[in-house]
């Protein structure tokens, strides 16, 4: 039987979860160095958490979180020997939930900031859990004219699992918004404007319903946004597309021909500038000065100087990652810089949950209900791409293929 206890005793605080094994203690002994290192040791292991990134850090393969990096984290906070307070336990608690998401990577700038600002994010988490409240976690998911495969929804299911679990221990849960960068798909892919606004339109639909069924307590901390025309918005991606084209060397030997050459798997990759500084702005790397983010998406409204965010992306967003660290680093005109942005990359989503896969069975094709044997193949990886293994991997081990495919044959 699976058992959960979040206690706090005298001075220290202990998480139990039993299913995961995994216990986290603190008291009034704890120093920065421990807490770092404590740090660390969940970040390495089981998942090896990497950092794309940093000075020393690569962009393709990433740097590991080791051991050796302990004392350099250590000193960004301070006094390495400096008594961290009681509630340190409680950040490494919180932490663990996250890194539940399947996350398997932290994407920094061209230095440790990044890095720095993902422990200090959950050590106030830590002090104060009211601090999720006001923080908003973003998915992304691209503008398509086409029906997606059942896979569409594995990329929201780890995060919608950090949600359940900070509700049933009564810790303040964040915002999640599901992003349809809808627009971006029409002026830069070329895209027919009334196919791809229809299929956001029946995605969304989907995505709502599938809460509504496998997530329905936490659904009041859901909400859908889409990006607009907003010109002043364009501008402002022009002008950091601009600014980038000019940057030789980017990152970590990487300039911004490597980083596009990455991404040869995309549609009209000769606009992957204007497509990676748009990213900036839908992720609210950086702000328009006028009216917040709200003028460029149409549900977030909220000042750059109060945003909390957190982005968790699939290995490809690394790249892109890259570009939006440039983008807060070299703020264009007419634009603010976000106060805090945590970029995550999850092993979920290795190629656009949103774009269809040959063979596929797809949401809203009439053949759907009679292919549903074929669909348990692919749910049960005994057929289809190795790349979206972890896609499928994540529908059968979260909510089970039986209950799964019951739910498409409702909804085709």
């Amino acid at each position: 039987m699976k058992t959960n206890q979040l206690s706090t005793t005298g001075a220290g605080f202990v998480l139990h979860e039993v299913r995961q094994n995994r216990t986290f203690k603190s008291d009034n002994k704890m120093t920065t160095i421990l807490f770092v290192e404590q740090m660390l040791r969940a970040m390495n292991g089981q998942r090896n958490l990497r950092i794309y990134g940093g000075p020393n850090g690569k962009l393709e393969k990433g740097t590991s979180f080791t051991q050796e990096m302990a004392p350099i984290m250590a000193d960004l906070f301070g006094d390495v020997g400096e008594v961290m307070p009681d509630h340190a336990a409680r950040a490494l608690a919180i932490q663990g939930f996250f890194l539940d998401a399947e996350i398997e990577g932290v994407s920094t700038g061209s230095t440790w900031d990044g890095v720095k600002d993902f422990m200090s994010f959950f050590l106030g988490v830590g002090r104060n859990p009211q601090v999720l409240e006001k923080t908003v976690m973003t998915i992304g998911y691209g503008g398509s004219d086409k029906s997606p495969g059942i896979r569409l929804v594995s990329y929201i299911i780890p995060t919608l699992q950090v949600l359940r679990k900070l509700k049933a221990f009564g810790i303040p849960l964040p915002r999640l918004r599901i992003l349809f960068a809808q627009t971006a798909a029409v002026r830069i892919n070329g895209y027919e404007q009334e196919l791809v606004f229809g299929q956001t339109e029946r995605n969304i639909k989907l995505l709502q319903l599938f809460i509504l069924r496998f997530f329905p307590e936490i659904q009041d901390r859901v909400f859908f946004d889409c990006d607009n025309n907003n010109e002043d918005a364009w501008s402002v991606v022009r002008d950091l597309e601009s600014s980038m084209s000019g940057v030789t060397v980017m990152q970590d030997g990487h300039g911004l021909k490597e980083v596009f050459e990455a991404l040869k798997d995309l549609p009209k990759k000769n606009m992957m500038g204007q497509y990676a500084a748009v990213h900036a702005l839908l992720f609210g790397d950086i702000f328009l000065k006028q009216g917040g983010i709200s003028p460029w998406t149409s549900s977030l409204s909220i000042g750059h100087e109060e945003y909390v965010g957190i982005s968790i992306g699939g290995p490809t967003e690394r790249w892109f990652n890259a570009a939006r660290s440039f983008a807060s680093e070299n703020v264009p005109k007419g634009a603010f810089r976000s106060s805090r942005v945590l970029r995550l990359i999850t092993v979920i989503g290795q190629k656009p949950v949103y774009y269809p896969v040959a063979g596929e069975v797809l949401f809203g094709q009439r053949d759907s209900l009679t292919r549903l044997g074929e669909a348990n193949q692919w749910l049960n990886l005994e057929k289809g791409d190795p790349a979206r293994a972890a896609d499928y991997r994540v529908i059968r081990e979260t909510l089970g293929v039986g209950e799964y495919l019951k739910w498409v044959m409702e909804v085709v």
